[in-house]
Protein backbone atom coordinates (compact mmCIF):
# COMPACT_ATOMS: atom_id res chain seq x y z
CA UNK A 1 0.00 0.00 0.00
CA UNK A 2 1.16 3.54 -0.67
CA UNK A 3 3.00 5.10 2.28
CA UNK A 4 4.46 1.88 3.62
CA UNK A 5 8.18 1.63 4.34
CA UNK A 6 10.37 -1.40 5.09
CA UNK A 7 12.10 -1.50 8.49
CA UNK A 8 14.61 -4.23 9.33
CA UNK A 9 13.87 -5.95 12.66
CA UNK A 10 16.96 -8.17 12.77
CA UNK A 11 19.10 -8.33 15.90
CA UNK A 12 21.13 -5.23 16.70
CA UNK A 13 19.80 -3.18 13.77
CA UNK A 14 16.17 -3.22 14.89
CA UNK A 15 14.72 -0.18 16.67
CA UNK A 16 14.38 -0.93 20.38
CA UNK A 17 10.84 -0.10 21.59
CA UNK A 18 10.98 2.68 24.17
CA UNK A 19 14.46 3.72 23.08
CA UNK A 20 14.38 4.55 19.37
CA UNK A 21 14.42 7.72 17.29
CA UNK A 22 12.70 8.16 13.93
CA UNK A 23 13.01 11.11 11.53
CA UNK A 24 10.34 11.18 8.82
CA UNK A 25 10.74 13.65 5.95
CA UNK A 26 7.71 14.09 3.72
CA UNK A 27 4.51 13.64 5.72
CA UNK A 28 1.88 15.45 3.65
CA UNK A 29 -1.55 13.78 4.03
CA UNK A 30 -0.40 10.27 4.93
CA UNK A 31 1.23 9.63 8.29
CA UNK A 32 0.52 5.89 8.55
CA UNK A 33 4.27 5.20 8.79
CA UNK A 34 4.66 7.72 11.61
CA UNK A 35 1.67 6.23 13.46
CA UNK A 36 3.10 2.72 13.08
CA UNK A 37 6.51 3.74 14.46
CA UNK A 38 4.89 5.53 17.42
CA UNK A 39 2.82 2.44 18.20
CA UNK A 40 6.00 0.39 17.96
CA UNK A 41 7.45 2.59 20.71
CA UNK A 42 9.67 5.14 18.98
CA UNK A 43 10.11 8.87 19.43
CA UNK A 44 8.99 10.26 16.06
CA UNK A 45 9.71 13.60 14.40
CA UNK A 46 7.89 14.53 11.19
CA UNK A 47 9.02 17.17 8.72
CA UNK A 48 7.27 18.70 5.72
CA UNK A 49 7.54 22.28 4.43
CA UNK A 50 4.57 21.91 2.07
CA UNK A 51 1.84 21.67 4.73
CA UNK A 52 0.85 23.76 7.74
CA UNK A 53 0.56 20.88 10.21
CA UNK A 54 -0.90 17.37 9.92
CA UNK A 55 -4.28 16.87 11.57
CA UNK A 56 -3.32 14.03 13.86
CA UNK A 57 -5.85 12.00 15.76
CA UNK A 58 -5.48 9.62 18.68
CA UNK A 59 -3.46 9.74 21.86
CA UNK A 60 -0.02 9.47 20.29
CA UNK A 61 1.19 12.43 18.24
CA UNK A 62 4.54 12.86 16.52
CA UNK A 63 6.45 16.13 16.81
CA UNK A 64 6.08 18.14 13.61
CA UNK A 65 8.33 20.76 12.01
CA UNK A 66 7.53 22.74 8.88
CA UNK A 67 11.05 22.17 7.52
CA UNK A 68 12.25 20.36 4.41
CA UNK A 69 15.38 18.27 3.89
CA UNK A 70 17.97 19.01 1.21
CA UNK A 71 21.72 19.50 0.89
CA UNK A 72 21.97 23.06 2.23
CA UNK A 73 20.23 25.56 4.50
CA UNK A 74 18.07 28.12 2.73
CA UNK A 75 14.58 29.43 2.12
CA UNK A 76 13.76 28.16 -1.38
CA UNK A 77 11.82 29.79 -4.21
CA UNK A 78 8.54 28.52 -2.77
CA UNK A 79 9.29 30.22 0.54
CA UNK A 80 9.93 26.88 2.28
CA UNK A 81 12.56 26.55 4.99
CA UNK A 82 15.03 23.87 3.90
CA UNK A 83 17.92 22.45 5.92
CA UNK A 84 20.58 19.77 5.80
CA UNK A 85 20.20 16.78 8.12
CA UNK A 86 23.17 17.91 10.21
CA UNK A 87 21.54 21.32 10.74
CA UNK A 88 18.22 19.75 11.72
CA UNK A 89 19.86 17.45 14.26
CA UNK A 90 21.65 20.45 15.75
CA UNK A 91 18.38 22.43 15.86
CA UNK A 92 16.71 19.62 17.83
CA UNK A 93 19.69 19.02 20.11
CA UNK A 94 20.28 15.57 18.60
CA UNK A 95 23.90 16.04 17.50
CA UNK A 96 25.02 13.00 19.51
CA UNK A 97 21.97 10.79 19.06
CA UNK A 98 21.50 7.79 16.80
CA UNK A 99 18.64 7.90 14.28
CA UNK A 100 17.16 4.41 14.16
CA UNK A 101 15.11 5.02 11.01
CA UNK A 102 15.42 7.92 8.60
CA UNK A 103 12.47 8.01 6.18
CA UNK A 104 12.57 10.22 3.09
CA UNK A 105 9.77 10.94 0.62
CA UNK A 106 10.94 14.37 -0.50
CA UNK A 107 10.17 14.68 -4.21
CA UNK A 108 13.70 14.60 -5.72
CA UNK A 109 15.42 16.54 -2.90
CA UNK A 110 16.95 13.20 -1.91
CA UNK A 111 19.54 13.65 -4.66
CA UNK A 112 20.94 16.69 -2.85
CA UNK A 113 20.38 15.43 0.68
CA UNK A 114 22.17 12.07 0.37
CA UNK A 115 25.58 13.39 -0.83
CA UNK A 116 25.48 16.04 1.91
CA UNK A 117 24.70 13.42 4.55
CA UNK A 118 27.69 11.37 3.43
CA UNK A 119 30.06 14.35 3.12
CA UNK A 120 29.20 15.68 6.60
CA UNK A 121 29.54 12.22 8.18
CA UNK A 122 25.99 12.21 9.58
CA UNK A 123 25.32 8.81 7.97
CA UNK A 124 27.48 7.35 10.75
CA UNK A 125 24.61 8.17 13.12
CA UNK A 126 21.89 6.47 11.05
CA UNK A 127 20.96 2.81 11.45
CA UNK A 128 18.41 2.53 8.64
CA UNK A 129 17.25 4.61 5.69
CA UNK A 130 13.88 4.13 3.98
CA UNK A 131 13.60 6.14 0.78
CA UNK A 132 11.06 6.71 -1.95
CA UNK A 133 13.07 7.64 -5.03
CA UNK A 134 11.62 10.00 -7.62
CA UNK A 135 12.45 10.28 -11.29
CA UNK A 136 9.54 12.17 -12.76
CA UNK A 137 11.13 12.76 -16.18
CA UNK A 138 12.36 9.79 -18.18
CA UNK A 139 12.55 11.37 -21.63
CA UNK A 140 15.65 11.05 -23.80
CA UNK A 141 16.51 14.74 -23.25
CA UNK A 142 16.86 14.02 -19.52
CA UNK A 143 19.35 11.17 -19.89
CA UNK A 144 22.21 13.02 -18.17
CA UNK A 145 20.04 14.12 -15.23
CA UNK A 146 18.60 10.59 -14.99
CA UNK A 147 22.04 9.03 -14.55
CA UNK A 148 23.12 11.78 -12.15
CA UNK A 149 20.19 11.00 -9.84
CA UNK A 150 20.96 7.33 -9.58
CA UNK A 151 24.67 7.96 -9.00
CA UNK A 152 23.73 10.06 -5.96
CA UNK A 153 21.55 7.29 -4.60
CA UNK A 154 24.13 4.54 -5.10
CA UNK A 155 26.62 6.59 -3.10
CA UNK A 156 24.94 5.13 -0.03
CA UNK A 157 25.99 1.63 -1.04
CA UNK A 158 29.49 2.74 -1.95
CA UNK A 159 29.59 4.21 1.55
CA UNK A 160 28.80 0.78 2.99
CA UNK A 161 25.02 0.79 3.42
CA UNK A 162 23.36 -2.54 2.58
CA UNK A 163 20.12 -2.60 0.59
CA UNK A 164 17.57 -5.03 2.05
CA UNK A 165 14.40 -3.96 0.26
CA UNK A 166 13.58 -2.57 -3.18
CA UNK A 167 10.23 -2.44 -4.94
CA UNK A 168 8.26 -0.25 -7.30
CA UNK A 169 5.86 2.23 -5.73
CA UNK A 170 2.26 1.46 -6.64
CA UNK A 171 0.65 3.47 -9.40
CA UNK A 172 3.85 5.01 -10.78
CA UNK A 173 4.30 3.07 -14.04
CA UNK A 174 5.14 4.94 -17.25
CA UNK A 175 7.29 4.56 -20.33
CA UNK A 176 10.99 5.10 -19.72
CA UNK A 177 12.18 6.61 -23.00
CA UNK A 178 15.81 6.46 -21.90
CA UNK A 179 15.86 2.68 -21.51
CA UNK A 180 12.94 2.16 -23.94
CA UNK A 181 11.04 0.02 -21.43
CA UNK A 182 7.98 0.31 -19.24
CA UNK A 183 9.31 1.43 -15.86
CA UNK A 184 8.27 3.07 -12.60
CA UNK A 185 9.21 6.62 -11.69
CA UNK A 186 9.10 5.92 -7.95
CA UNK A 187 10.72 3.07 -6.02
CA UNK A 188 10.69 2.21 -2.32
CA UNK A 189 14.23 1.30 -1.24
CA UNK A 190 15.62 0.58 2.24
CA UNK A 191 19.16 0.18 3.52
CA UNK A 192 20.78 -0.65 6.85
CA UNK A 193 24.14 0.49 8.19
CA UNK A 194 26.31 -2.62 8.83
CA UNK A 195 28.21 -0.65 11.47
CA UNK A 196 25.24 -1.36 13.76
CA UNK A 197 24.16 -4.70 12.32
CA UNK A 198 27.37 -6.47 13.27
CA UNK A 199 27.94 -4.97 16.73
Amino acid sequence: MNGHKAVCLDGNIRPVPGNCLVYSFGVKNDWSFEDAMMKYGCEVYGFDPSIIEPKQTGVRKFIFYKIGLQGKDEVNKRGWEMKSLRSIMKLLGHENRIIDVLKMDIEESEYEAIPNMIDTGVTEQIKQIALETHNFSMDEKDRERYHFKYKQMWKLEKHGFVRFNSQAAMGTARLNHIANISDFYCYEIAWYNPKYYFV
